[in-house]
């Protein structure tokens, strides 16, 4: 049983339905079939189409250490664990194609293609899970080995040692993306817009929404940069892994970084590297089981609202059997998935769910504070309007260039955010987190697990983002 006293990671609220959500929740019972360790007790929160997962900090630490000792420092381990992953991923890719046009199988096929489906997403989840618990552990065993040895300069020091140097997978499409301006043929132009959108229309999908973006929105995008400013950029993202490589560098021959830290510190960057490559493909997952609960919704005259609170389990019971769910009602009021420690899930809904939750989402704060404290992944200083963003695809329209983007935390949906920002804080995370990752990218000053970001702060204030000491001032 999660203490709703102890210090808790709340992931979330982010933009999340039952229907994407609870393929994860499931693979959680089968994670400790699958390695030598089990998620701790963990609470998938859904209401009103947003998603909070809650977890002990202390719980992700212990068991993230051990499976980094075993699965990533261990070099045979990680190279059989990614391998085998790398292949999900890229059976992954290939269902695409067989899910097409799903209206053309009979009931029987349509339930042993969802089943088949099944069983390759339990095998992503599963071994997809070793970076994100990695890290946990990986951060905290790093931060403890350079509190002890440099005290005073932990933040310098943790912020240029966990930088991945490899790019993330949105700025692998950015760069695509800007190569398209520069061709001057206009029929190669048009076929390699063509090309992209194939390769990644799935860019905008999210925990709660999938679209398909279509050749027009890249047109669209493509007309508003020009070749200049596509140069410009690439070079700029181009150049970021040499910078990032010189100033850990500069860092390690500065506080005369031992072998052993430089170890933990190069692995850890690693497992973050490969937990924002793993997002990718869950967008590509979440078209994917989008269209069964089309095509099942259709069969079985359910509305797609509806569908959206169906679970993995009900998909696969509605695919064999015809059985739909009954309660969705109370689904939509409130829906609780909690993950209990090696293997069994229970369930809450409706008001009971809403009762058992609350202690775990109070919050007392002062909101007339001016000054909130967080944690730097990337340093720098940076003044603006307050931005809260919730709903990214919503509330992306009150975002200006050069606003502070606040936020619970970031998830991909935010990046188009994120790119105007001048700065971002964040309630939750910590050195591996989404926001540590795109802000050092984009080279804005970046502050996260400040707790209370989003209560203190409102559209509208003016704050000082000093991302060198970890404050939020709140000058009016």
């Amino acid at each position: 049983m999660i203490d709703p006293n102890s210090e808790l990671l709340k992931w979330g609220p982010i933009d999340g339905l039952p229907v994407y959500i609870e393929w994860f929740m499931d693979a959680f019972a089968d994670f400790p079939d699958y390695f030598d360790g089990s998620w701790p007790d963990c609470i998938a929160y859904m209401k009103d189409r947003k998603n909070t997962c809650i977890v002990s900090y202390e719980g992700l630490r212990q068991v993230g250490a051990h499976l980094f000792n075993k699965y990533v420092l261990d070099k045979k381990e990680d190279k059989r664990v990614f391998s085998f992953w790398k292949k999900t991923t890229e059976q992954t890719e290939n269902f695409v194609e067989k899910v097409r046009d799903l209206s053309k199988l009979n009931s029987q096929e349509l339930a042993l293609l969802l089943k088949e489906w099944d069983s390759l997403h339990k095998n992503f989840w599963c071994y997809g899970f070793i970076p994100e618990l990695s890290n946990w552990g990986a951060e905290q065993m790093l931060k403890e080995e350079v509190n002890r040895l440099y005290p005073g300069n932990v933040a310098e020091i943790m912020e240029a040692l966990a930088a991945p140097e490899d790019l993330s997978f949105f700025k692998i499409e950015e760069i695509d993306f800007l190569k398209i301006k520069l061709i001057k043929d206009r029929k190669k132009q048009q076929d390699a817009i063509k090309a992209h959108q194939q390769k990644y229309f799935w860019l905008h999908n999210s925990y709660g929404h999938c679209e398909v973006l279509e050749e027009d929105y890249f047109r669209e995008e493509l007309g508003k940069i020009s070749e200049q400013e596509a140069q410009a950029k690439l070079k700029e993202i181009e150049e970021y892994p040499k910078k990032v490589k010189e100033k850990k560098a500069a860092v390690i021959r500065k506080y005369k970084i031992p072998a052993d830290i430089r170890n933990i510190a190069s692995n850890l960057c690693y497992t973050i590297w490969w937990q924002d490559l793993r997002k990718k493909y869950i967008f590509i997952s979440n078209h994917i089981i989008l269209l069964f609960a089309k095509e099942l919704a259709k069969r079985n005259k359910i509305s797609l609202e509806d569908i959206e609170y169906y679970a993995r389990r009900d998909l696969l019971e509605l695919a064999s059997s015809g059985v739909k769910v009954t309660n969705v009602a109370d689904r939509k009021q409130c829906y609780i998935s909690y993950y209990h420690e090696r293997g069994r899930l229970s369930y809450m809904f409706g008001r009971q769910a809403d009762e058992f939750i609350k202690p775990y989402l109070e919050v007392r704060v002062n909101k007339g504070i001016r000054e909130i404290k967080g944690i730097v992944v990337s340093k720098g200083r940076a003044k603006g309007a307050v931005k809260v963003l919730f709903t990214p695809k919503k509330d992306m329209a009150k975002m200006k260039k050069g606003d502070v983007l606040v936020a619970p935390m970031t998830s991909p949906d935010y990046v188009r955010a994120m790119r105007l920002a001048g700065a971002i804080i964040t309630d939750e995370g910590g050195m591996t987190c989404h926001a540590a990752i795109v802000s050092r990218e984009l080279g804005i000053p970046c502050i996260v697990g400040t707790k209370i970001a989003t209560k203190v702060l409102k559209d509208g204030d003016i704050v000082e983002v000093d991302a060198d000491k970890g404050i939020v001032r709140r000058i009016s």
